[in-house]
């Protein structure tokens, strides 16, 4: 198989939007998809919608790693601080 790069058009950008409402609202999202048929006269295919068992590319993943630790510590600070009885005063 190819990973290849491509721009983040308004139609790729509306397909990650639904497929992450579908979820309920999802932080890590991708979706994996072809172009089928000739590269001008062609259309795109969505093949599946993964959260977080998102496979990361190599020539990214060092980066998306990142995205995903900030993502992840942001959350668990958002759900656990409400969570810490304050220190007796």
């Amino acid at each position: 198989s190819l990973i290849e790069d491509v721009p983040l058009t308004e139609e790729f950008q509306l397909w990650a939007d639904e497929a992450c409402q579908l979820f309920g609202g999802l932080d890590i999202c991708t979706v994996d998809a072809i172009h089928m048929g000739g590269e001008t006269d062609g259309h795109n295919v969505i093949l599946e919608v993964n959260g977080t068992s998102s496979g990361l590319g190599p020539d990214h993943a060092e980066e998306d790693t990142q995205h995903i630790v900030e993502i992840t510590l942001q959350r668990m600070t958002e759900h656990f601080a409400a969570r810490i009885p304050a220190p007796p005063s």
